[in-house]
């Protein structure tokens, strides 16, 4: 039996389409990273306007994204925020309390690199930016690493550090 010309053309483009598909449905790990860290940014900042439940929401999403034995290194940052070590929680309080005296916080995150360690670590860099309560025009900018594991298929950060910076604000 021959088949003509026309239906292996077909096949062809059909096993193009679906192997297109599965590339898109299936994203690869550098970009679920990226995707991951930027998701990041718009669950750490909040309005006025964010209620409370969506506040916490949003903490307990972001608290999500951390390993359980987490750490965070914040050094050398801005006069008013805390320097040391902290685990994820401790970052959720602070936040909690922080944002009774700030009233708006917006955080971007740019410029994310991330390099695949092996299939179940990666490390990524970006520089944040972030405007806290009503400084306008003034943005304090600080560079990021994360060390990140991947757990049941997820990937979670096992380390976050602030990175030192030349100037610092903009």
């Amino acid at each position: 039996m021959v088949i003509p010309w026309g239906r292996w053309i077909g096949i062809a483009l059909l096993g193009v389409a679906l192997i297109a598909g599965c590339r898109m449905l299936m994203p690869s790990d550098k970009a679920r990273i990226d995707r991951q860290i930027r998701q990041m940014a718009a669950l750490a900042s909040f309005t006025p306007q964010k209620g409370n439940i969506k506040f916490v929401a949003d903490l307990e999403r972001l608290r999500s994204q951390f390993t359980q034995d987490a750490e965070i290194v914040l050094v050398e940052l801005p006069d008013s925020v805390p320097v040391g070590r902290f685990t994820p929680d401790q970052i959720q309080q602070m936040a909690t309390a922080a944002r009774r005296y700030v009233g708006s916080l917006s955080i971007k995150f740019h410029d994310t690199a991330v390099q695949i360690e092996s299939s179940a670590s990666a490390i990524a860099q970006f520089t944040a930016s972030a405007q806290a309560g009503d400084s306008r025009g003034q943005f304090d900018v600080q560079e990021f690493e994360v060390v990140l594991v991947k757990i049941e298929g997820s990937w979670r950060i096992k380390q976050l550090r602030a990175l030192p910076v030349m100037g610092g604000r903009l």
